[in-house]
């Protein structure tokens, strides 16, 4: 059963910094409904043990020995596209961020590591990125939108702070606490925000992560 029917979460830590690797180990491991099942020292390593111990989601850092962890991160989406992807990184370049997300964006989150010291936003971030969403930095959504300007000048202010808070991997709820507002206000918020940047209700489409990544690609093409 997934993590997504039982809560449970299942996490690999792969982390070249041994106090680093450590420290994000004990920080998981004291949160409720989450098991950390091992960690690696490298990026080839953390390509094994994810095979071997199939976990909900992959916790990595981009520079790493014998493999980097865009590089690794790349090789488990192909082999194991269930496996969550999440990024933990010290660079906020917008460059590295394109790389990882990549073509497939589902189940995956690009924090920078000031997000240790607040340990709620990271489990938040852990449990929307196994959930399928797309989890940017804060910092990140922030440079984001003071660079962005193609397709989201239409947006109202109050729907480019609640696309920023969907970046950040908020569920709607949260989001109505965040900006004190009515959840049903939000929703008519992101209904908007889906008709103003094209994103249509298929079936099979996640149009949450397609806003977030739309709000990337302005960027990109500006």
């Amino acid at each position: 059963m997934s993590a997504e029917n039982t809560g449970h979460i299942r996490i690999l830590i792969a982390e070249d910094q041994e106090y680093l690797r450590e420290g994000i180990h004990r920080i998981l491991a004291a949160q409720p409904n989450i098991e950390v099942v091992g960690t690696a020292k490298d990026g080839l390593e953390a390509l094994k043990l994810t095979a071997d111990l199939r976990p909900d989601l992959l916790l990595l850092d981009i520079h790493m020995p014998r493999m980097n962890g865009i590089d690794a991160a790349q090789s488990i989406r192909a082999t194991q596209p269930g496996v969550g992807l999440l990024l933990l990184s010290q660079y906020d370049d917008l460059e590295y961020v394109h790389q990882f997300l990549g073509n497939d964006s589902a189940r995956k989150g690009y924090l920078l590591k000031s997000t240790l010291g607040d340990v709620a936003s990271l489990v938040q971030a852990i449990k929307a990125v196994v959930s399928g969403q797309l989890v940017l930095d804060p910092q990140l959504t922030q440079q984001l939108f003071q660079r962005a300007d193609v397709g989201l000048s239409q947006l109202t202010k109050q729907e480019q702070r609640i696309l920023s808070e969907m970046a950040r991997g908020q569920d709607n709820q949260a989001i109505a606490e965040t900006l004190t507002i009515e959840k049903s206000t939000v929703e008519n918020h992101i209904n908007s925000i889906y008709s103003k940047l094209g994103i249509g209700s298929e079936p099979g489409r996640h149009r949450r992560v397609e806003a977030v990544l739309r709000f990337l690609k302005s960027v990109k093409n500006d």
